[in-house]
């Protein structure tokens, strides 16, 4: 089997992700092969755009909710900056993604004293993953019931869409969340609650895909 370059199948596993919020209730799009934008409050993100026309996208954007974010990738062309600029957008950082062929190479996890990994399946579980992502991300605390409502019909997509927490002495501790697209499994939203840094890490998602 031929590998695609790595970093359209970062690309592509990244919008795929994004847009893949569409499927839960109150979401608006623009997901044409120019233009790819989704409003799933409180996301507000543009993933791709092959043209200047950018103004469509920006229409749908609900005022409440995130400031928009336009995330720039490898596809996108090369003068889009000024288009940004012009439609009120600043810089703000820069994002690295990685990927692994783990069948290429053993893993060996020997584990993290006092610490333990489970799959999100109960109301409960769901609003400490929500608590920790709050926390870790420093998103506004008004937030959560919009993330909230959103995460929890993403977890019925279990085939795709799942959320992990890790505990700390049985304390919520990291969040994150695995999407499965064409293959690859890309890992998303990994945080550690601010109390719980430089005690566990994130060494919950050592050995996985990217």
């Amino acid at each position: 089997m031929k590998i695609k370059n790595q970093s359209e199948v970062v690309e592509q596993h990244l919008i795929q992700h994004w847009m893949y919020f569409q499927h839960t209730k109150k979401s608006v799009k623009v997901d044409t092969s120019e233009i790819k934008w989704i409003s799933a409050s409180p996301y507000n993100r543009g993933i791709y755009a092959g043209t200047r026309h950018i103004e469509p996208a920006l229409g749908i954007c609900p005022s409440e909710g995130e400031e928009p974010l336009w995330i720039v990738g490898p596809s996108s062309y090369d003068n889009l900056d000024p288009v940004l600029h012009k439609n009120g957008f600043v810089p703000y950082e820069k994002w690295i993604g990685m990927i692994q062929h783990i069948q290429e190479k053993e893993y060996i996890h020997t584990g993290v004293k006092g610490f333990q990994c489970k799959r999100v399946r109960t109301e409960a579980e769901l609003k400490e993953w929500i608590t920790v992502y709050i926390d870790g991300y420093q998103k506004p605390k008004e937030y959560q019931a919009d993330f909230l409502e959103r995460f929890r019909e993403l977890m019925q997509h279990a085939e795709q869409y799942q959320l992990y927490l890790g505990l700390y002495h049985n304390q919520p501790a990291v969040a994150g969340s695995l999407f499965f697209y064409d293959g690859t499994a890309g890992l998303y939203c990994i945080t550690t609650a601010r109390h719980m840094r430089r005690k566990c890490g994130h060494r919950i998602f050592e050995g996985s895909s990217y």
